[in-house]
């Protein structure tokens, strides 16, 4: 997956915000209970779905198979009744190897150990379990037991929509991003959940930035990020911010270059030689 027009693209700035602040620049706006709601509702689980899902495929590559041995034995017995000469087996087939590829440099990787599950009506892609993205401006590890990306209904002019009506009579659903019948549009919000651990990827010299969360989301119409759940923080270099309580949530507007806490109940700590003012006289004077 290119970064370029990923919305993982879109989620590095929120790391890239947080490198920037140190003071909030306006008091906060307390969230919504339907904003609050609307982040639980992106977290619930998609697990159930992709293992009832993956439970059919199963069910049906078994049918598949039995169906594949019973016709194997009637051909078998047909040609004994009728006597004719058995049919000499194709030699075995080469083992299998896995795909030779390697990621490009601006590519985003997303691995997990689970099952991979895309829901064309609900326009969602699920990983599960033990899920890591790497990307050139940020990482994702810790345990991330799930990560959704959730996509926008595509917008489609006339003449697709003449095309979709055909596909449509056609019964043809189409895949993911696939053919004129797909309703998928662009990457409108991520949402990892877990223990999750973003790091964003240090220009020379810079020091790392950490921030660390039960619920990572990122919306990328509104242009809103939220860490939030366990207990939240982040740190860069000697810096840190840390929740004092549990389930506390931290907001950040990347394009905005603005962050703010809703709820109260945060610590900020670090060296205060980067709040210092250098055309400050009195600065001057200390040095």
């Amino acid at each position: 997956m290119n970064t370029q027009d990923s919305p993982f693209r879109a989620m590095a700035f929120v790391g890239m915000s947080l490198l920037s602040q140190s003071l909030l620049a306006a008091p906060p706006i307390p969230m919504t209970e339907a904003q609050l709601a609307a982040i639980q509702a992106d977290a619930a689980t998609r697990a159930p779905a992709a293992e009832a899902k993956a439970a059919e495929a199963q069910a049906t590559l078994k049918t598949d198979l039995e169906n594949s041995a019973t016709a194997t034995k009637a051909a078998a017995a047909f040609l004994v009744q009728n006597d004719l000469p058995a049919v000499k087996p194709d030699a075995p087939a080469a083992e299998g190897k896995p795909l030779d590829v390697k990621p490009g440099p601006d590519d985003t990787v997303v691995s997990c150990d689970g099952a991979i599950y895309f829901d064309p009506e609900e326009r969602v892609l699920v990983y599960l379990k033990n899920v890591k993205v790497k990307t050139p401006d940020f990482n994702m590890t810790g345990r991330i037991d799930e990560l959704k990306v959730f996509f926008a209904e595509k917008e489609i002019d006339e003449k697709d929509k003449e095309k979709a009506a055909k596909a449509d009579d056609k019964k043809d659903k189409g895949g993911f991003g696939a053919g004129p019948g797909s309703k998928v549009g662009k990457a409108e919000r991520v949402v990892a959940t877990g223990a999750i651990v973003v790091e964003a990827t240090p220009k020379e010299g810079e020091d790392a930035l950490k921030a660390s969360g039960a619920i990572f989301t990122y919306n990328v119409k509104t242009d809103e990020g939220t860490i939030s759940g366990g207990w939240p923080w982040f740190t860069k270099g000697a810096m840190y911010m840390k929740s004092l309580k549990p389930d506390n949530l931290l907001r950040i507007h990347p394009k905005q270059n603005s962050m703010d806490t809703p709820g109260g109940g945060w610590e900020m700590a670090g060296p205060t030689e980067g709040l210092k003012d250098p055309k400050d006289p009195k600065e001057k004077k200390n040095h």
